[in-house]
């Protein structure tokens, strides 16, 4: 059981890459623990504005985990929160 939020980005940033590779087997997956960092700071950080165009600035929120999948020149992203509280329930 994890008795901070912060003990859980690490296993579930490693879930999601998982999740999200044999999901989009076609993609480019990354993902990042950004609890510290907005989301639009990281994608220009990262340098993968290109597949999102200026709207990436929109982005200006804190998430826990965020997976950047890129194919065909364009950009998706996958967003979550970790709870601390929600563990014990699943």
């Amino acid at each position: 059981m994890y008795s901070r939020e912060e003990e859980m980005c690490p296993d579930v940033r490693e879930w999601l890459e998982d999740r999200l590779r044999r999901v989009m087997k076609d993609a480019d997956v990354r993902v990042y623990v950004t609890s510290r960092t907005t989301v639009a700071d990281l994608i220009e950080r990262e340098r993968l504005t290109r597949y999102f165009g200026d709207i990436y600035r929109t982005y200006d929120i804190m998430v826990d985990i965020v997976g950047i999948i890129t194919r065909n020149n364009k950009g998706e992203l996958a967003f979550v929160e970790c709870d601390r509280f929600a563990s014990s329930r699943i």
